[in-house]
């Protein structure tokens, strides 16, 4: 595999810069669905903030979950937003051979950064989860469980974490009293308001190789001993930026 990976030639036919989300797209465009039995990448569920991603073999799939609470002392105009990732169909207890990262470490890292990135790009606004300033808002925590893994999980659940957003709808609240009415007929829903869709890109680097591959399948993440994952939208804002490993990038 390392041989064919110097030749800019991977096991699936791919180039180093090729992710199979475009590359499949392109065989279909060109070929047509029912030639390779496509299966769609990207599909949205009737469940609020359903989505399911999938990149080659890794399959993600997401729901939101809306809470009531009382906004946090000192920022009484805002709700809050948690990112949750259940790794239950992990393949493989360590991304890197040479890095120590276990899978809690690797839940951690991932929906760490996922919420680092949203909440400091401002894809999304916590005050858009405020319900009555200083008494109610929203708290949405979006499940994210693992269904397969293939390799490149990080863009794989980012994706999913936007597109769950995308997805996610607030029923309309009223207050009758000291009661809490929740209407959830869908003429009454609104979407949360997500301002701009970052995309994640990870790159991997392998030893005594000149350049990175993008969107590693998981045999592949064994022979890498970097990772370089870069969040980016399309003002051309960089969102985000984590690295994992050690890795020596020219700066010109």
């Amino acid at each position: 595999m390392f041989e064919a990976i110097s030749l800019d030639c991977r096991a699936d036919a791919r180039s180093a810069k090729e992710t199979r989300l475009l590359r499949q797209a392109d065989l279909v465009k060109k070929y047509g669905q029912e030639s390779f039995g496509f299966v769609e990448q990207i599909r949205f569920g009737r469940e609020n903030g359903q989505v399911m991603v999938r990149i080659g073999q890794t399959k993600v799939i997401t729901q939101s979950v809306l809470k009531i609470i009382s906004p946090r002392a000192g920022k009484p105009n805002e709700g809050d937003l948690k990112i949750n990732i259940d790794f239950a169909a992990l393949g493989h207890s360590a991304e890197f051979n040479q890095q120590t990262n276990t899978i809690s470490e690797m839940r951690v890292e991932i929906s760490n950064f996922i919420d680092k990135v949203l909440k400091s790009s401002r894809a999304t606004d916590r005050e858009g989860l405020c319900i009555i300033q200083g008494k109610l808002a929203w708290s949405l925590t979006v499940e994210m469980q693992l269904l397969n893994d293939d390799g490149n999980l990080i863009d794989a659940f980012f994706m999913a974490a936007v597109l769950a957003l995308k997805n996610t709808r607030l029923p309309e609240v009223s207050m009758k009293g000291d009661n809490i009415l929740l209407n959830n007929s869908p003429e009454k829903q609104h979407y949360l308001n997500v301002h701009h869709i970052p995309v994640c890109t990870t790159f991997y680097f392998i030893p005594k190789m000149e350049f990175p591959i993008v969107d590693a399948s998981a045999k592949e993440e064994r022979l890498a001993s970097a990772r370089l994952s870069i969040c980016m939208n399309v003002f051309e804002d960089v969102c985000g930026i984590q690295t994992l490993g050690q890795m020596e990038i020219d700066p010109m």
